[in-house]
């Protein structure tokens, strides 16, 4: 169960990690952009595909109880704050999860080709990247507040993403 949770940590804090230092780079190293996003995304993908076949048992994961988020320096969340923080992970997630972290690759493939014509694109692979650890933790939430509050992320991140583009 340990292996889970590091594999989680991975594929739970990259893509947040690196979109938003995405932010902070300027627009002309677009490519750079592009391609360290499409990096990141494929490592998110890596560890996404030995957690689907790790053959582990379902199971519920509390963020608080493993000790991720003291590893973050959220350690004075604690008590009932730990009801709401949890995961659940089942073969059905895993393969979704996997399926998310493999579409997120073919669009980046799509995008650095693609999107290198388009003259604004100041933030798009950080809403990628962001939309990518929105519908992770969307999938793997256990508890309604969580759900409800990366849905919410996700439709802001796509929209944010979607209205970048101008078609």
């Amino acid at each position: 169960m340990n292996f889970i949770i590091s594999y989680l940590e991975i594929i739970i804090l990259l893509p947040l990690i690196a979109g938003v230092l995405m932010f902070f780079m300027p627009e002309k190293y677009r490519k750079i952009k592009g391609i360290a996003s499409l990096a990141a995304s494929l490592v998110v993908l890596y560890y996404a595909a030995r957690l689907y076949f790790s053959g582990s048992a379902p199971g519920q994961l509390n963020l608080i109880e493993t000790g991720f988020l003291e590893r973050l320096g959220t350690s004075c969340l604690s008590g009932l704050a730990g009801n709401y923080f949890m995961f659940y992970i089942d073969n059905l997630a895993k393969f979704i999860v996997l399926l998310v972290a493999f579409f997120s690759v073919l669009i980046l493939l799509y995008s650095i080709v693609y999107m290198d014509r388009k003259n604004s694109l100041r933030n798009y692979y950080s809403f990628i990247l962001l939309t990518l650890w929105a519908s992770v933790c969307t999938v793997l939430s256990d508890s309604l507040f969580m759900f409800i509050f990366f849905w919410g992320f996700l439709g802001l991140t796509l929209y944010k993403m979607l209205s970048l583009i101008h078609i």
